[in-house]
């Protein structure tokens, strides 16, 4: 009757194992890009944008679901895609994907985000008005990087990517 419950039971931690050693590579490898991606960028934004993102992956004991989403993360970036490149100013000055905008929060001290949307044909030496579209879908404090990387994969069960902006 020992053996019966042991064989089960150390199945599950063998596959427990693989899968976390397997995302945890691309947690790594994500880190590791995103700090390329910082020293080599010639545009602000990009930086900025880079730089929200490895800090909020930083400020998160990961869970194998945020494993797996950056792991999304991580393909959606080095994808071959036709519509967007996510490694490209043009991806996000055409309003295609959102940049993410994170920083501390002074009243707890834990790393917030949100996500920014540029006009379409976006110029920084333009001023543009801001719109802010709050909302109280979900709780964004414990599922971080799910709600971080929703734009920029796409999967049936997450809301649409694409932003909503006034076109006035």
């Amino acid at each position: 009757m020992k053996y019966k419950l042991i064989f089960p039971i150390i199945f599950i931690i063998l596959a427990f194992s693989k899968f976390s050693a397997y995302s945890i590579n691309y947690v790594t490898s994500m880190k590791d890009s995103l700090e390329n991606l910082i020293n080599r960028s010639e545009h602000d934004i990009l930086t900025l944008h880079f730089s929200s993102i490895l800090q909020v992956i930083n400020s998160e004991s990961l869970t194998i679901p945020d494993s797996n989403r950056i792991e999304d993360l991580y393909n959606s970036f080095y994808s071959n895609n036709d519509q967007f490149n996510l490694v490209e100013l043009e991806t996000y000055i055409n309003g295609n994907k959102p940049i993410i905008v994170s920083w501390v929060s002074p009243t707890d001290g834990q790393v917030s985000f949100t996500w920014l949307t540029l006009p379409d044909n976006w110029d920084p030496d333009i001023e543009y008005p801001l719109y802010v579209d709050l909302h109280g879908k979900e709780n964004i404090a414990e599922k971080k990087i799910r709600y971080m990387a929703t734009p920029y994969y796409d999967r049936g069960d997450l809301v649409n990517s694409r932003c909503y902006r006034n076109k006035r």
